[in-house]
């Protein structure tokens, strides 16, 4: 795993050395947006005033995938609410944050945020800075306009909750730890393969003096609405300080119930780092941690570890992907059924053929990119919904009640 590691991270920055010869299309969706995504909300203001502001924002500036579905596009990406359901418990005080990951929108918190609505929280979802518009607009951004909404989200619950929670995916859940430093009220943490370490740190870090110079790691076409194909070269390197900011930060055990969930075949974070981190740092009595694991990848054992055999042959699935975890079977975008197939067209570290097989045939293989051998298990798809995501949703709702 870890030169496959240092391969993936290699191959990284080849590519942004080399993009120098990539050339940035002449369309909007490229293009800075001609206003300015700061995050100004330092009062109390509600946060329907901030959904509200925020979709405003994003009807002028986002480069619309399809503008003839703009309305249902928006709908995806837009920050959003959902109220406590009447058949709850008239006392029901509990409010979760949700923080999605880089390059994605809030789109990606949305099979959870109906899970935890069942479970009588009032839950909301942020919007970071940067993103839901177009991709460029992350080569402004620094990792402190992402703090200041997640403060912001962590302020809005406490006008409304007695208890506040967050959880958060890949970059949202380093947003959701670091969170725990600075907000001593929330009652715990859902850490969906967060962002502590990314693969490669000493090949990633390259990106902090190359954004001064190149735009860009990669350019490619637009294919999904929720999240950007392209990524800046400062959407890298900001989500690398934020996680060396963590680290400089971490220095005691935080103590605060920690839900940690994983799969160690991931190839966009550090899993091993995150369960060292977890076992070191967040080992409250009532911390636990989820990890899906495939067939060839060991586990060190950690308190409070559930472990999950994430080989499921019968259904082709190998292991469970990075993007894969916070989506459901049934979603119409990602799911089994979902519209979109994951073939790792560009991605740098799949053929042109296999892709192409990939998107022609009805019965690939699914798993994470590079974590398996392409001619056993061919064609390959990076696999985008999680098999196991209502026992996922069962064992939060465990969590969630006993803290």
């Amino acid at each position: 795993m870890i030169l496959k590691a240092y391969r993936l991270g290699l191959i990284f920055v080849i590519g942004v050395l080399l993009s120098g010869c990539a050339v940035e299309p002449d369309h909007p969706y490229y293009k800075k947006s001609s206003e300015t995504n700061r995050f100004d909300y330092q009062g109390n203001a509600p946060f329907s005033e901030y959904v509200k502001v925020t979709r405003t924002y994003l009807k002028k500036n986002r480069v619309f995938f399809d503008t003839s579905k703009s309305v249902e596009e928006l709908e995806l990406v837009a920050p959003f609410e959902l109220a406590i359901p009447d058949t709850c418990p008239k006392d029901s005080r509990r409010g979760i944050l949700l923080v999605h990951g880089l390059s994605d929108t809030s789109f990606v918190m949305k099979d959870l945020a109906h899970e935890l609505r069942k479970q009588c929280l009032l839950v909301r979802a942020l919007l970071l800075p940067g993103h839901g518009t177009r991709p460029k607009d992350l080569v402004d951004i620094e990792f402190a306009d992402w703090i200041e909404a997640v403060d912001f989200g962590v302020r809005s619950l406490r006008n409304d909750v007695d208890q506040i929670y967050i959880a958060g995916f890949s970059l949202g859940g380093l947003l959701a730890a670091n969170a725990l430093l600075d907000h001593k009220d929330l009652q715990g943490a859902i850490l969906i393969a967060p962002a502590l370490g990314v693969n490669a740190p000493l090949l990633t870090w390259n990106t902090i003096w190359l954004r001064y110079f190149k735009d860009w790691v990669d350019i490619d076409p637009q294919t999904e609405a929720p999240r950007y194909q392209s990524m800046t070269t400062n959407g890298i390197a900001q989500t690398f300080l934020m996680a060396q900011h963590f680290d400089d930060r971490l220095r005691k055990r935080i103590d605060v119930p920690v839900m940690l969930i994983q799969s160690m075949e991931d190839i966009a974070i550090h899993p091993d780092l995150n369960l060292e981190i977890f076992e070191e740092h967040m080992q409250h009595p009532r911390s636990g941690a989820l990890v899906f694991r495939g067939r060839n990848t060991s586990v060190n054992s950690v308190p409070g570890l559930s472990l999950v055999e994430s080989y499921l042959p019968a259904d082709k699935i190998v292991n469970l992907s990075h993007v894969s975890i916070p989506y459901s079977p049934s979603n119409k975008l990602y799911g089994l059924n979902g519209s979109y197939k994951a073939c790792g067209q560009h991605v740098g570290i799949v053929s042109d053929k296999q892709a192409e097989d990939c998107m022609k045939s009805t019965a690939n293989w699914m798993g994470e990119l590079g974590s398996e051998d392409e001619e056993v298990f061919y064609p390959f798809q990076r696999l985008t919904f999680n098999p196991f995501f209502d026992l996922m949703a069962g064992k939060i709702e465990e969590f969630l009640r006993a803290n």
